[in-house]
């Protein structure tokens, strides 16, 4: 249902644009503004910052074991243990990479990283944003079916026998719910706004200081599948990443992004507790 609705959502799109005069296919790259104009002066910060990134995110998996030890997890059943490590560590990877996008790549009060005078990203609540953000989620549906449709093609059976985390938080041990809404809370709320201020916010325009906008989004696209760690979920996450670049692109608004990954994720876990 929501790919057949993604097709509608594209027909609307196609038969307004073409009431207005417009090309059916609107033009990403090189004919609007970029929601973001880093300075080109960045570049050697990039590379310091990428480091200081991935010092934290390993930072955070020794952080909740440490967790693990302080608040005696091994006391709660499996499910539930896992799905408050994976929070732990989770919240201490976004604190540590905020802090350090906050203070590496903002430049002061003139050009902060986080505000209305970022020059890193734009978003705004005065917008279209939620039309975006629906149309966008049903688009992306879509493109996940028909990249999933790759992927099954593609790819080994023996690729998709593997549990990840995510699998094993969404389908935990005897169904335990309250595991269920722990294990969510990252991927449904805090995630989506820090993946995508992460992705979006930073990579896409830090690559955008060394290649063309068009390349420096598929590179993002990748880098974003890659760090799911997921071999079979690299084509349908690098579809994602993409398209939900491209729409930011296009709205130039941070929130429809968001929107979308916080729709998409708790669509898979509510999808997984109603059983659909």
């Amino acid at each position: 249902m929501d790919s057949l609705a993604g097709l509608l959502v594209l027909g609307a799109a196609a038969y307004f644009r073409r009431a207005r005069g417009l090309p059916l296919k609107p033009v990403v790259f090189g004919a609007r503004p970029l929601p973001f104009n880093p300075p080109k002066r960045g570049r050697g910060k990039v590379w310091r910052i990428l480091f200081l990134l991935m010092v934290a995110y390993l930072t955070s998996g020794s952080a909740s074991k440490w967790v693990e030890d302080v608040f005696g997890l091994s006391e709660l059943n499996v499910a539930l243990g896992r799905a408050v490590q994976v929070l732990a560590g989770h919240l201490v990877w976004v604190l540590l990479g905020v802090g350090i996008l906050k203070t590496q790549a903002g430049e002061g009060g003139d050009k902060p990283f986080f505000g209305k005078k970022s020059v890193w990203m734009k978003s705004s609540w005065n917008t279209y944003w939620l039309w975006w953000a629906i149309g966008g989620y049903y688009v992306s549906s879509l493109a996940f079916h028909v990249a999933d449709t790759v992927n099954q093609v593609v790819l080994p059976a023996s690729a998709f026998e593997v549990d990840s985390v995510v699998t094993q938080m969404i389908n935990p041990e005897g169904n335990d719910v309250v595991a269920m809404l722990v294990g969510s809370l990252a991927p449904c709320v805090s995630a989506p706004w820090w993946e995508e201020v992460l992705y979006r916010g930073f990579l896409l325009p830090a690559l955008y200081l060394f290649y063309p906008a068009d390349v420096a989004t598929l590179v993002s696209a990748v880098i974003f599948a890659a760090h799911h760690m997921s071999m079979s979920g690299m084509i349908p996450l690098t579809t994602l990443g993409y398209l939900w670049a491209v729409l930011y692109l296009l709205s130039g608004n941070l929130l429809v992004p968001i929107a979308i990954h916080s729709l998409w994720n708790s669509r898979v876990f509510l999808g997984s507790l109603l059983g659909i």
